[in-house]
């Protein structure tokens, strides 16, 4: 008789069907990105975000693209009603920031921290364009799936992560492929000349290779627009979420980009590696139940009565059959 073992069995066949262990990898790594990217802005706060910083607030209230309150909107407010310095409110909101991201990096109050977060990220970024690109709308997606999370939900936050994902990669893919910058490697060639970020290679010399910037910038298209779909496929998997990650890993080493890469590494990381870890060493329960019975285990029957296996050897007992 081995219980446990069969109880075992089930045990990881059903956290197989409802994954909820890359949630602790998501929402740490997801703080640590965070604190990183924003602790470096602390001591300039007041001049980036404070109503007598580098930009006009009413200009900036004008962006097309502005919606919502921003920071500048809640120092205004508060300096008018409550009487608080516009210095002293973004900092400490910033303040208030970093320690949110420290709170999700060790697991405190992970759903509060992360709703924190999230109305503190709209509130520099989201809401002030001129300080906001594509990571800044992904992390407040990912902060999102990280506030709405459940263990009684976890495989359907899982699903909507994995379909964001693909959503994310098909669009890029079809905007990259509409039009003729891609093709002939034009895109790549001008943003690896950006004065953006800190790149660790420097790839300038490799400007007069007008065949390598097409090559790279089919590449990526191909490799965008077969994401949605061939994610999916088992055998394919492991090869298209590598070329993925090594992909964010080549923008972070030549564009800079170290904060977004790393957010699309942990995301493709979190929706499609760490779930499916124990997927080839896991069996069904019926196999498992199948192969004890073979073996001479104790199993139950439906009708709650148990039947054992019994050696071809006993005087007059004839050997059970496996229900």
């Amino acid at each position: 008789m081995n219980r446990p073992r069969l109880r075992t069995a089930r045990k990881h066949w059903i956290a197989r069907d409802l994954p909820g262990v890359w949630y602790g990898v998501y929402h740490r790594a997801l703080g640590a990105i965070l604190l990183i990217a924003f602790a470096p802005l602390l001591p300039h706060t007041s001049q980036l975000f404070g109503v007598s910083g580098l930009f006009d607030t009413a200009l900036l209230r004008l962006h097309p693209h502005g919606a919502g309150i921003s920071i500048y909107d809640v120092t205004i407010l508060l300096e008018r009603h409550v009487g608080l310095p516009p210095d002293a409110t973004v900092y400490t909101l910033s303040v208030c920031y970093l320690t949110s991201c420290f709170a999700l990096a060790v697991s405190w109050q992970t759903q509060r921290a992360a709703a924190v977060l999230m109305s503190l990220h709209y509130l520099f970024f989201i809401a002030v364009p001129v300080y906001s690109y594509g990571f800044d709308y992904l992390c407040l997606s990912a902060l999102f799936y990280c506030a709405l999370y459940h263990t009684r939900r976890a495989t359907l936050i899982l699903r909507l992560l994995q379909l964001h994902l693909c959503v994310v990669y098909l669009f890029g893919g079809l905007n990259k492929i509409i039009g003729s910058t891609w093709h002939n490697g034009e895109a790549l060639w001008k943003a690896v000349q950006q004065p953006i970020g800190g790149p660790l290679i420097h790839v300038t010399e490799w400007l007069p290779l007008p065949w390598l910037w097409a090559t790279l910038g089919w590449g990526v298209v191909v490799a965008e627009l077969s994401y949605a779909m061939l994610i999916w496929w088992r055998p394919v998997r492991p090869w298209i979420l590598g070329f993925i990650v090594l992909m964010h890993t080549g923008i972070a080493l030549v564009l800079g980009l170290y904060a977004f890469s790393a957010l699309m590494i942990l995301l493709n990381l979190t929706a499609f590696y760490y779930p499916y870890l124990n997927e080839s060493s896991c069996q069904p329960l019926a196999v498992t139940v199948q192969a004890a019975v073979h073996a001479g285990e104790v199993v139950h029957n439906e009708g709650g009565t148990p039947k054992q296996k019994t050696s071809s050897t006993t005087t007059g007992v004839s050997p059970a059959k496996p229900p």
